[in-house]
Protein backbone atom coordinates (compact mmCIF):
# COMPACT_ATOMS: atom_id res chain seq x y z
CA UNK A 1 0.00 0.00 0.00
CA UNK A 2 1.31 3.44 -0.88
CA UNK A 3 2.06 6.05 1.76
CA UNK A 4 -0.84 8.29 0.63
CA UNK A 5 -3.25 5.33 0.78
CA UNK A 6 -2.16 4.59 4.35
CA UNK A 7 -2.72 8.24 5.45
CA UNK A 8 -6.16 8.29 3.83
CA UNK A 9 -7.09 5.01 5.49
CA UNK A 10 -5.94 6.19 8.92
CA UNK A 11 -7.86 9.53 8.65
CA UNK A 12 -11.09 7.69 7.67
CA UNK A 13 -10.72 5.44 10.67
CA UNK A 14 -10.92 8.49 13.02
CA UNK A 15 -14.34 9.56 11.68
CA UNK A 16 -17.24 7.74 13.41
CA UNK A 17 -19.47 5.61 11.19
CA UNK A 18 -22.32 7.61 9.67
CA UNK A 19 -20.58 11.04 9.87
CA UNK A 20 -19.29 12.83 6.80
CA UNK A 21 -15.84 14.29 6.78
CA UNK A 22 -16.03 17.95 8.00
CA UNK A 23 -15.75 20.43 5.14
CA UNK A 24 -12.72 22.71 4.96
CA UNK A 25 -13.82 26.35 5.25
CA UNK A 26 -12.28 29.73 6.04
CA UNK A 27 -15.56 31.23 7.27
CA UNK A 28 -15.31 32.23 10.98
CA UNK A 29 -17.82 30.69 13.35
CA UNK A 30 -21.08 32.57 13.75
CA UNK A 31 -21.47 34.65 16.88
CA UNK A 32 -24.12 33.40 19.23
CA UNK A 33 -27.13 35.59 20.00
CA UNK A 34 -26.88 34.53 23.64
CA UNK A 35 -25.45 37.54 25.45
CA UNK A 36 -23.76 35.28 28.00
CA UNK A 37 -21.72 33.68 25.24
CA UNK A 38 -20.12 36.95 24.10
CA UNK A 39 -17.49 36.93 26.79
CA UNK A 40 -16.40 33.44 25.80
CA UNK A 41 -16.21 34.10 22.07
CA UNK A 42 -12.68 34.66 20.80
CA UNK A 43 -14.14 36.68 17.92
CA UNK A 44 -15.56 39.37 20.25
CA UNK A 45 -13.30 42.11 18.90
CA UNK A 46 -14.91 41.81 15.51
CA UNK A 47 -18.45 42.44 16.73
CA UNK A 48 -18.36 46.26 16.73
CA UNK A 49 -16.77 46.23 13.25
CA UNK A 50 -19.85 44.64 11.73
CA UNK A 51 -22.20 47.52 12.29
CA UNK A 52 -24.87 47.39 14.97
CA UNK A 53 -23.95 45.03 17.79
CA UNK A 54 -26.45 42.38 18.95
CA UNK A 55 -29.01 43.40 21.54
CA UNK A 56 -27.55 43.39 25.02
CA UNK A 57 -23.95 43.22 23.85
CA UNK A 58 -22.84 46.32 25.74
CA UNK A 59 -24.62 45.16 28.91
CA UNK A 60 -21.79 42.69 29.46
CA UNK A 61 -18.93 44.30 31.38
CA UNK A 62 -16.33 42.09 29.72
CA UNK A 63 -17.44 43.28 26.29
CA UNK A 64 -17.08 46.91 27.33
CA UNK A 65 -13.64 46.14 28.70
CA UNK A 66 -12.63 44.37 25.47
CA UNK A 67 -13.71 47.37 23.44
CA UNK A 68 -11.76 49.82 25.61
CA UNK A 69 -8.66 47.64 25.41
CA UNK A 70 -8.98 47.51 21.63
CA UNK A 71 -9.59 51.26 21.42
CA UNK A 72 -6.52 51.96 23.53
CA UNK A 73 -4.36 49.84 21.25
CA UNK A 74 -5.73 51.55 18.17
CA UNK A 75 -5.16 55.04 19.58
CA UNK A 76 -1.66 54.17 20.79
CA UNK A 77 -2.41 54.60 24.48
CA UNK A 78 0.12 52.76 26.64
CA UNK A 79 -0.13 54.30 30.12
CA UNK A 80 -3.09 55.80 32.01
CA UNK A 81 -1.95 59.37 31.36
CA UNK A 82 -2.30 58.76 27.61
CA UNK A 83 -6.05 58.39 28.08
CA UNK A 84 -6.40 62.10 28.88
CA UNK A 85 -6.35 62.61 25.10
CA UNK A 86 -9.55 60.58 24.73
CA UNK A 87 -12.54 62.40 23.22
CA UNK A 88 -16.10 61.62 22.23
CA UNK A 89 -14.97 61.74 18.62
CA UNK A 90 -12.65 58.78 19.23
CA UNK A 91 -15.69 56.69 20.10
CA UNK A 92 -17.73 58.02 17.18
CA UNK A 93 -15.01 57.19 14.66
CA UNK A 94 -14.26 53.75 16.11
CA UNK A 95 -17.64 52.03 16.32
CA UNK A 96 -18.20 53.04 19.95
CA UNK A 97 -20.82 55.78 19.67
CA UNK A 98 -23.59 53.44 20.82
CA UNK A 99 -21.56 52.22 23.77
CA UNK A 100 -20.75 55.75 24.88
CA UNK A 101 -24.34 56.94 24.56
CA UNK A 102 -26.05 53.91 26.10
CA UNK A 103 -23.74 53.07 28.98
CA UNK A 104 -21.84 56.28 29.79
CA UNK A 105 -24.26 59.12 29.02
CA UNK A 106 -21.93 60.29 26.23
CA UNK A 107 -19.09 60.84 28.73
CA UNK A 108 -15.60 59.53 27.87
CA UNK A 109 -14.63 60.15 31.50
CA UNK A 110 -17.38 57.84 32.73
CA UNK A 111 -16.07 55.15 30.39
CA UNK A 112 -12.56 55.55 31.78
CA UNK A 113 -13.74 55.52 35.37
CA UNK A 114 -15.19 52.07 34.78
CA UNK A 115 -12.31 50.84 32.63
CA UNK A 116 -9.51 52.07 34.92
CA UNK A 117 -11.16 52.52 38.32
CA UNK A 118 -7.85 52.62 40.20
CA UNK A 119 -6.79 55.87 38.50
CA UNK A 120 -7.61 59.11 40.31
CA UNK A 121 -8.64 61.06 37.24
CA UNK A 122 -8.12 64.82 37.14
CA UNK A 123 -10.97 66.07 35.02
CA UNK A 124 -9.22 69.30 34.04
CA UNK A 125 -6.47 67.35 32.24
CA UNK A 126 -8.90 66.19 29.56
CA UNK A 127 -9.46 68.30 26.47
CA UNK A 128 -12.45 69.80 28.26
CA UNK A 129 -13.82 69.30 31.75
CA UNK A 130 -17.29 67.72 32.09
CA UNK A 131 -20.20 70.11 31.75
CA UNK A 132 -20.90 71.87 35.04
CA UNK A 133 -17.68 70.59 36.60
CA UNK A 134 -16.44 73.99 37.75
CA UNK A 135 -19.74 74.84 39.44
CA UNK A 136 -18.76 72.60 42.32
CA UNK A 137 -16.67 74.34 45.03
CA UNK A 138 -15.17 70.95 45.85
CA UNK A 139 -13.91 70.53 42.29
CA UNK A 140 -12.44 74.01 42.30
CA UNK A 141 -10.60 73.25 45.54
CA UNK A 142 -9.26 69.99 44.09
CA UNK A 143 -7.86 71.91 41.14
CA UNK A 144 -6.29 74.62 43.31
CA UNK A 145 -4.60 72.03 45.55
CA UNK A 146 -3.22 70.32 42.46
CA UNK A 147 -2.08 73.64 41.00
CA UNK A 148 -0.26 74.47 44.23
CA UNK A 149 1.74 71.26 43.90
CA UNK A 150 2.48 71.95 40.24
CA UNK A 151 3.70 75.50 40.99
CA UNK A 152 5.59 74.46 44.14
CA UNK A 153 3.47 76.73 46.31
CA UNK A 154 4.42 75.75 49.85
CA UNK A 155 3.03 78.57 51.96
CA UNK A 156 0.06 80.87 51.59
CA UNK A 157 2.11 83.93 50.61
CA UNK A 158 3.48 82.05 47.60
CA UNK A 159 0.12 82.55 45.89
CA UNK A 160 1.05 86.21 45.35
CA UNK A 161 3.22 85.13 42.41
CA UNK A 162 0.50 83.21 40.56
CA UNK A 163 -0.51 84.60 37.16
CA UNK A 164 -3.18 84.15 34.50
CA UNK A 165 -0.61 82.28 32.46
CA UNK A 166 -0.15 79.78 35.29
CA UNK A 167 -3.83 78.88 35.13
CA UNK A 168 -4.04 78.77 31.35
CA UNK A 169 -0.88 76.69 30.98
CA UNK A 170 -2.07 74.26 33.66
CA UNK A 171 -5.48 73.39 32.22
CA UNK A 172 -7.34 75.95 34.33
CA UNK A 173 -8.12 78.56 31.68
CA UNK A 174 -11.80 77.65 31.52
CA UNK A 175 -12.06 77.65 35.30
CA UNK A 176 -10.42 81.07 35.61
CA UNK A 177 -12.39 82.64 32.76
CA UNK A 178 -15.82 81.24 33.50
CA UNK A 179 -15.82 81.27 37.29
CA UNK A 180 -13.52 84.15 38.23
CA UNK A 181 -13.66 86.46 35.18
CA UNK A 182 -10.02 85.67 34.40
CA UNK A 183 -8.85 86.97 37.80
CA UNK A 184 -6.17 84.95 39.62
CA UNK A 185 -6.78 87.08 42.70
CA UNK A 186 -10.44 86.06 42.82
CA UNK A 187 -9.48 82.39 42.49
CA UNK A 188 -6.90 82.66 45.26
CA UNK A 189 -9.26 84.60 47.52
CA UNK A 190 -11.88 81.89 47.20
CA UNK A 191 -9.34 79.14 47.87
CA UNK A 192 -7.72 80.82 50.89
CA UNK A 193 -10.62 82.96 52.05
CA UNK A 194 -9.40 83.44 55.63
CA UNK A 195 -6.09 85.02 54.65
CA UNK A 196 -5.82 88.87 54.71
CA UNK A 197 -4.84 89.34 51.07
CA UNK A 198 -3.30 92.58 49.79
CA UNK A 199 -4.21 92.92 46.12
CA UNK A 200 -1.20 95.12 45.35
CA UNK A 201 1.20 92.31 46.25
CA UNK A 202 -0.06 90.16 43.37
CA UNK A 203 1.56 90.50 39.96
CA UNK A 204 -1.24 92.86 38.93
CA UNK A 205 -4.24 94.36 40.67
CA UNK A 206 -7.82 93.86 39.42
CA UNK A 207 -9.05 96.18 36.70
CA UNK A 208 -10.07 99.61 38.05
CA UNK A 209 -8.83 98.65 41.51
CA UNK A 210 -7.09 101.98 42.13
CA UNK A 211 -10.14 104.03 41.16
CA UNK A 212 -11.66 103.30 44.54
CA UNK A 213 -10.45 105.67 47.21
CA UNK A 214 -10.73 103.02 49.91
CA UNK A 215 -8.31 100.80 47.96
CA UNK A 216 -5.83 103.65 47.55
CA UNK A 217 -6.00 104.52 51.22
CA UNK A 218 -5.74 100.87 52.25
CA UNK A 219 -2.46 100.69 50.35
CA UNK A 220 -1.21 103.93 51.88
CA UNK A 221 -2.12 102.76 55.39
CA UNK A 222 -0.27 99.51 54.80
CA UNK A 223 2.73 101.32 53.29
CA UNK A 224 2.88 103.67 56.26
CA UNK A 225 2.92 100.75 58.68
CA UNK A 226 5.56 98.89 56.71
CA UNK A 227 7.86 101.91 56.38
CA UNK A 228 7.01 103.13 59.91
CA UNK A 229 5.85 106.52 58.68
CA UNK A 230 4.46 108.12 61.82
CA UNK A 231 4.70 111.82 60.96
CA UNK A 232 3.84 114.10 58.08
CA UNK A 233 7.53 114.85 57.68
CA UNK A 234 8.27 111.14 57.35
CA UNK A 235 5.58 110.80 54.69
CA UNK A 236 7.12 113.61 52.68
CA UNK A 237 10.33 111.59 52.44
CA UNK A 238 8.61 108.70 50.62
CA UNK A 239 10.18 107.99 47.23
CA UNK A 240 9.05 106.48 43.94
CA UNK A 241 11.07 103.41 44.78
CA UNK A 242 9.09 102.94 47.99
CA UNK A 243 5.94 102.70 45.91
CA UNK A 244 7.36 100.51 43.17
CA UNK A 245 9.05 97.91 45.37
CA UNK A 246 5.94 97.57 47.53
CA UNK A 247 3.35 96.97 44.84
CA UNK A 248 2.23 100.58 44.40
CA UNK A 249 3.94 101.36 41.10
CA UNK A 250 0.72 101.11 39.12
CA UNK A 251 -1.07 103.35 41.60
CA UNK A 252 1.66 105.97 41.45
CA UNK A 253 2.05 105.93 37.67
CA UNK A 254 -1.60 105.73 36.64
CA UNK A 255 -3.33 107.74 39.32
CA UNK A 256 -0.83 110.26 40.70
CA UNK A 257 1.23 111.12 37.63
CA UNK A 258 4.18 109.18 39.08
CA UNK A 259 4.41 111.74 41.89
CA UNK A 260 4.80 110.49 45.48
CA UNK A 261 3.98 114.01 46.69
CA UNK A 262 0.55 113.88 45.03
CA UNK A 263 -0.19 110.51 46.61
CA UNK A 264 0.90 111.66 50.06
CA UNK A 265 -1.05 114.91 49.80
CA UNK A 266 -4.34 113.15 49.00
CA UNK A 267 -3.76 110.61 51.72
CA UNK A 268 -2.94 113.09 54.48
CA UNK A 269 -5.87 115.32 53.57
CA UNK A 270 -8.20 112.34 53.73
CA UNK A 271 -6.87 111.36 57.15
CA UNK A 272 -7.48 114.85 58.52
CA UNK A 273 -11.14 114.61 57.49
CA UNK A 274 -11.69 111.36 59.38
CA UNK A 275 -12.92 111.26 62.97
CA UNK A 276 -9.92 111.16 65.29
CA UNK A 277 -10.64 107.61 66.39
CA UNK A 278 -10.39 106.32 62.82
CA UNK A 279 -7.17 108.06 61.80
CA UNK A 280 -3.81 106.31 61.63
CA UNK A 281 -1.25 107.85 63.96
CA UNK A 282 0.39 110.61 61.91
CA UNK A 283 2.02 113.40 63.84
CA UNK A 284 2.18 116.87 62.37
Amino acid sequence: MSTMSMISSNYRSTVPHGFANPPVTSTPPAISRDRNSYVRNSDTEQVWHRGRVPAGFWDVAENRKSYMQWLGRKLGFHVPHDWYALTKRNFDENHGAGLLALKYNASPLAALQEFLPHVHWKEWLFKSAPQGFWKSPGNRRRYMRWLARELDIRQTEDWYRVSKCDFHSHHGGGFLSNVHHDSPIAAVREFESAYPWKEWLFLSVPKNFWRRADNRFAFMNWLGEKLQLTSQQAWKSVSKQDFYVNGGGGLLANYYGDSPANAVQEYLQAQEQKPSGLRPTVAA
